[in-house]
């Protein structure tokens, strides 16, 4: 297991290296995981002048309701041209979701034939579900998690993270002591991410892979 001291792509003297003014919204399936790890980048990032809104209980847990709600929100901002928010992070999973598909397409048709870099939508998804990430920070795998004896993918990504010490009770809440953990590993987690994305685009097998790391670096660098 690699340890997280190789953090220079992302952090330098422990602070983010995005420019300041920046504001981002972030709206998410998950009620308890994903909005307690997002409030934790939020928090790394507020003395650095950066804005973020985290969203997750506000919204139904399904990929279509996560878009379909970011986009009203934003537009109720005003969008980048009026003072709103500068990029919208739609965070969902692949799981058993019928409206997966149609989520990623809708990201696609609200940036529009203008091709920004990066986009103003984002869609930052995981397959099978968000708690890959969280395993990413520990361990690289490229093991298919699939629903099997009436247990989801999901379910066996949890399995895997309460392997770690730190996480043997893990279900769906973060504790304090886990987020620092977490944190401190965002380096590997990264590294372990791009290598499975990087996998899943040379065989077009998807199953397990997530995206989630180039949305955090249009927040932390």
């Amino acid at each position: 297991m690699r340890g997280p001291r190789r953090r220079r792509d992302y952090i330098r003297d422990g602070k983010p290296k995005r420019k300041s003014g920046k504001s981002y919204l972030i709206v998410t399936e998950g009620e308890l995981t994903e909005v307690h790890y997002f409030e934790m980048i939020k928090s790394k990032v507020h003395n650095a002048g950066i804005s973020v809104r985290v969203f997750g209980r506000e919204c139904d847990n399904d990929p279509k309701s996560v878009v379909t709600f970011a986009e009203t929100i934003y537009r109720e901002s005003g969008g980048v041209k009026h003072g709103g928010f500068d990029h919208v992070l739609c965070v969902f999973d692949r799981d058993s979701h019928t409206t997966f598909d149609w989520a990623l397409k809708r990201v696609e048709r609200l940036n529009g034939r203008k091709k920004e870099d990066p986009p103003v939508f984002i869609a930052a998804w995981s397959d099978p579900s968000f708690e890959l990430w969280i395993y990413l920070h520990f361990q690289y795998t490229r093991a298919a998690c699939s629903t099997n004896a009436g247990f989801s993918g999901a379910d066996a990504i949890k399995r895997l993270i309460r392997q770690q010490p730190e996480f043997s009770q893990f279900k769906k809440a973060l504790s304090p002591t886990q987020l620092k953990m977490l944190w401190d590993r965002l380096g590997p987690a990264k590294q372990n991410a791009e290598r499975a994305l990087s996998d899943y685009h040379r065989t077009g097998e998807r199953n397990p892979s997530t995206n989630i790391q180039s949305a955090l670096e249009l927040i932390i660098g």
